[in-house]
This record gives C-alpha cells, sequence and structure tokens, in this order.
C-alpha cells in the first residue's frame, strides 16, 4: 500500500532511496492508476516531507506541476469546494519543508493551479 511506501522514507535514510522510487512514490501520492488526481491534505503533507528530502526535487517538482496542470480539469477533488480549500491551505503550509527558491515556488505554483480560474 502507499501508505507504506510513504512511511518508509524517513530523513535519517533519505539517501537508502533512489530517487526514480521517490518520484514513483510522489507520483503515487498525486494521482491514481487512471492518471486522476487523488489529492487529499495527508497527501500533500507527505509529499512535501519526501520532497524536502529529496537531493534535487526541481525536476520532479516540473512534472508533478505539468501533470496536476492537465489533471485538474478532469478531477473529481476540485467539485468540492472544502476538500479544493483544504488542500491548497495544505500546499501553503507545507512550503517551507522544501528548498527556498525554485524549488519553493514550483510547489506554491501547484497548490495555485488548484485554484478556480477566477479565484487564480
Amino acid at each position: 500500500m502507499i501508505e507504506d511506501g510513504v512511511e518508509a522514507v524517513q530523513p535519517d535514510e533519505a539517501d537508502r532511496w533512489p530517487p526514480d522510487y521517490v518520484e514513483s512514490l510522489l507520483m503515487g501520492l498525486f494521482f491514481d492508476v487512471n492518471g486522476y488526481l487523488n489529492l487529499k491534505p495527508w497527501k500533500v503533507k507527505e509529499s512535501a516531507r519526501i520532497l524536502g528530502l529529496h537531493p534535487d526535487p526541481v525536476p520532479i517538482l516540473h512534472q508533478l506541476g505539468e501533470r496536476t496542470a492537465s489533471a485538474v480539469a478532469a478531477s473529481g477533488v476540485l467539485s468540492d469546494d472544502q476538500v479544493r480549500q483544504s488542500l491548497i491551505a495544505e500546499f501553503e503550509v507545507t512550503a517551507d519543508q522544501l528548498p527556498e527558491g525554485e524549488a519553493w515556488e514550483l510547489w506554491l505554483t501547484i497548490g495555485a493551479c488548484l485554484r478556480p480560474d477566477d479565484e487564480g
């Protein structure tokens, strides 16, 4: 189960996990098996934690950003305003777990793409 993979990546063992494993784990947190956005606040929190441990999170964040932007329109997660607001807030709260600069900006951009077009 994905939760087991998430819990396995701990700060004191961050270099134990190959970057490709971490990338796949993050994709699994963001998307279901059909490629639809499947975010929950706990998944955002764990994704930020794991990205914060990654030696170079920027390429992964670019991929997550592109796939999230494409998946947003087809996602039922955004039909519930309360869930959407919780997700956006979680992106904002967890941004400090990522390195400042491009990684931090990309993380917030991913969260911002969850906003409705009229809020953007």
